[in-house]
C-alpha cells in the first residue's frame, strides 16, 4: 500500500509540474516559431475589414487551393488560412473564430484525420504555438486545458522543452505570399521523392468522432451569430491513397454528411471528386504542386457557384 501511495503521489507531482509548466508557457510571449509567424500573418490578412472567402484547414488547404486565384476569378477578397494539420481541429477552428466577420464564407477542406480527434497531433512546433497561446488557454477553461496538456506525449515534451531554449533548432517559416498561399511547391526533386514514398503508404481512411462533429457545429453557430457562413469539402488527396472502396469509409462519409446537413452545414461533392494525380503531387499525400492547386481551385470555383455559395462573376 505504501508503494502504491508513493507512486500515486509521484504521478500527481509530475502531472502538477507539467500543468504548471504549460500554464507558465502560456503566459510567455513566443517568438522565433515559424508556424506562429505564418499563423499571425494569415490571421492579420483575414482580419482586414470586409467580407472574404477564407480557406480554413490544415496544410491541405494551404497546398490545395490558391486564394489569389479565387480572388481574381470571383472578384471577392480571399485568404488562405490553411496551415499544418498538427494544430488539431479545435485550434484550427479557434483561429477561424478570431477572423470571422459578417459576410465571410469559410471553406473547410479538412484532412480526414481531423474527424477522428479535435486534439493536436503532437508535433512539437504546433504544440509550442498552442502552449504559448494564453487566450486559447482561457477559452478552454481549466479542465479542458488540463486534458490537452496531459494528452501531449512525453516524446513531444522532450522536443518542446529544447525549443524553448535553443532558437537555432527552429527552421525558417514556409514562404507565403500576400494571400497566404505557399510560394515554394515546384521542386522536381521533392516531387519525385514524394511519389516514390507514397507508393509504399496505405490508403487513408476516416474515423468519425462526436467531438469533431460537435466542434464543427459550435463553429457554425458562431459564424451564424456573426453573419458569416461555412461549407465543408473533402480534402484533396493523392488518388491511389483514397480508401474509397472501403465499406467503413463509405459509411463514415454518409454519417458525416447526415450530421453536417442536419445542422445546416453544406458538405459539397464526394471524396473522389477531390483526388489528384502523380503529375500534381508536391511533398505529401495531401499537398499539391502549383499545377494541381490551379486544377483544384478551378474545381472549387465551379462547385461554389453551382451551389449558389458565390455569385457568378457576371452577376457581381
Amino acid at each position: 500500500m505504501l508503494f502504491v501511495g508513493c507512486m500515486a503521489l509521484g504521478l500527481l507531482g509530475v502531472a502538477s509540474l507539467l500543468l504548471g509548466y504549460a500554464t507558465c508557457l502560456s503566459r510567455k510571449p513566443l517568438s522565433g516559431n515559424p508556424l506562429k509567424e505564418n499563423l499571425d500573418r494569415k490571421l492579420a490578412m483575414a482580419q482586414v475589414p470586409g467580407a472574404k472567402l477564407i480557406i480554413l484547414s490544415g496544410s491541405n488547404g494551404e497546398f490545395g487551393y490558391s486564394a489569389q486565384m479565387l480572388e481574381q476569378e470571383l472578384r471577392v477578397p480571399a485568404v488562405n488560412m490553411g496551415e499544418h494539420a498538427g494544430q488539431g481541429l479545435d485550434y484550427i477552428l479557434y483561429r477561424g473564430s478570431l477572423a470571422a466577420q459578417k459576410g465571410d464564407l469559410f471553406v473547410l477542406p479538412l484532412e480526414y484525420e481531423q474527424y477522428a480527434s479535435i486534439e493536436p497531433s503532437g508535433d512539437q512546433t504546433c504544440m509550442q504555438v498552442i502552449l504559448h497561446d494564453a487566450a486559447y488557454r482561457r477559452s478552454l477553461g481549466f479542465w479542458r486545458w488540463a486534458r490537452l496538456v496531459f494528452s501531449i506525449p512525453l516524446k513531444t515534451w522532450s522536443r518542446v522543452v529544447p525549443l524553448e531554449w535553443h532558437a537555432g533548432m527552429r527552421s525558417d517559416a514556409e514562404p507565403i505570399d500576400g494571400w497566404g498561399d505557399p510560394t515554394r511547391d515546384t521542386d522536381p526533386v521533392v516531387i519525385q521523392k514524394t511519389i516514390m514514398e507514397l507508393s509504399h503508404e496505405a490508403p487513408r481512411g476516416m474515423t468519425l468522432s462526436s467531438e469533431s462533429i460537435d466542434d464543427l457545429k459550435r463553429f457554425h453557430a458562431l459564424l451564424q451569430a456573426r453573419g458569416a457562413r461555412m461549407v465543408v469539402i473533402f480534402p484533396c488527396i493523392y488518388r491511389p491513397l483514397l480508401a474509397n472502396g472501403s465499406p467503413q469509409f463509405q459509411a463514415n462519409v454518409a454519417s458525416l454528411r447526415r450530421a453536417l446537413t442536419a445542422d445546416g452545414i453544406p458538405l459539397l461533392g464526394n471524396p473522389e471528386d477531390f483526388t489528384f494525380e502523380a503529375s500534381e503531387v508536391y511533398d505529401t499525400v495531401y499537398h499539391e504542386n502549383a499545377a494541381g492547386r490551379e486544377h483544384a481551385t478551378k474545381r472549387l470555383i465551379t462547385m461554389l457557384q453551382a451551389h449558389g455559395l458565390v455569385a457568378p462573376v457576371s452577376a457581381q
